[in-house]
C-alpha cells in the first residue's frame, strides 16, 4: 500500500514491535499480510471482508469500551445479510 511505501520505517518499526512482543500461543511462523493504525476509531458492528486468516489486536491508550466481539456461528452474509440481527449467543 501507499502509506507502507511511504512511511517505510514506522512500518519496519510496527513488524519489529510484534515480533519482539509475539504471542506466545501462536507459532512464531504465522503470517501477517497487514497492519491497522487506527486513532479514535468506533466502527458499527460489521463483518470484515476479505480476511485470509485470523486476525491479531493490540490496542494501546486509555479508553472505555472498545470490545472486539466475534460471532463463531455467524452464518455469513448470504444467509444473514443484517449484523444487527446476530445476538451474542450466535
Amino acid at each position: 500500500a501507499r502509506a507502507t511505501r511511504e512511511h517505510r520505517a514506522f512500518t519496519c518499526l510496527l513488524v519489529r514491535w510484534l515480533e519482539d512482543n509475539w504471542p506466545p500461543e501462536l507459532p512464531r511462523d504465522w503470517p501477517f499480510t497487514s497492519i491497522s493504525v487506527n486513532c479514535d476509531y468506533a466502527a458499527k458492528r460489521h463483518r470484515d471482508r476479505r480476511n485470509a486468516g485470523p486476525s491479531l489486536w493490540k490496542c494501546f491508550g486509555d479508553f472505555t469500551g472498545g470490545q472486539l466481539r466475534y460471532w463463531p456461528r455467524d452464518p455469513g452474509p448470504r444467509k444473514l445479510k443484517d449484523v444487527s440481527a446476530l445476538r451474542e449467543t450466535d
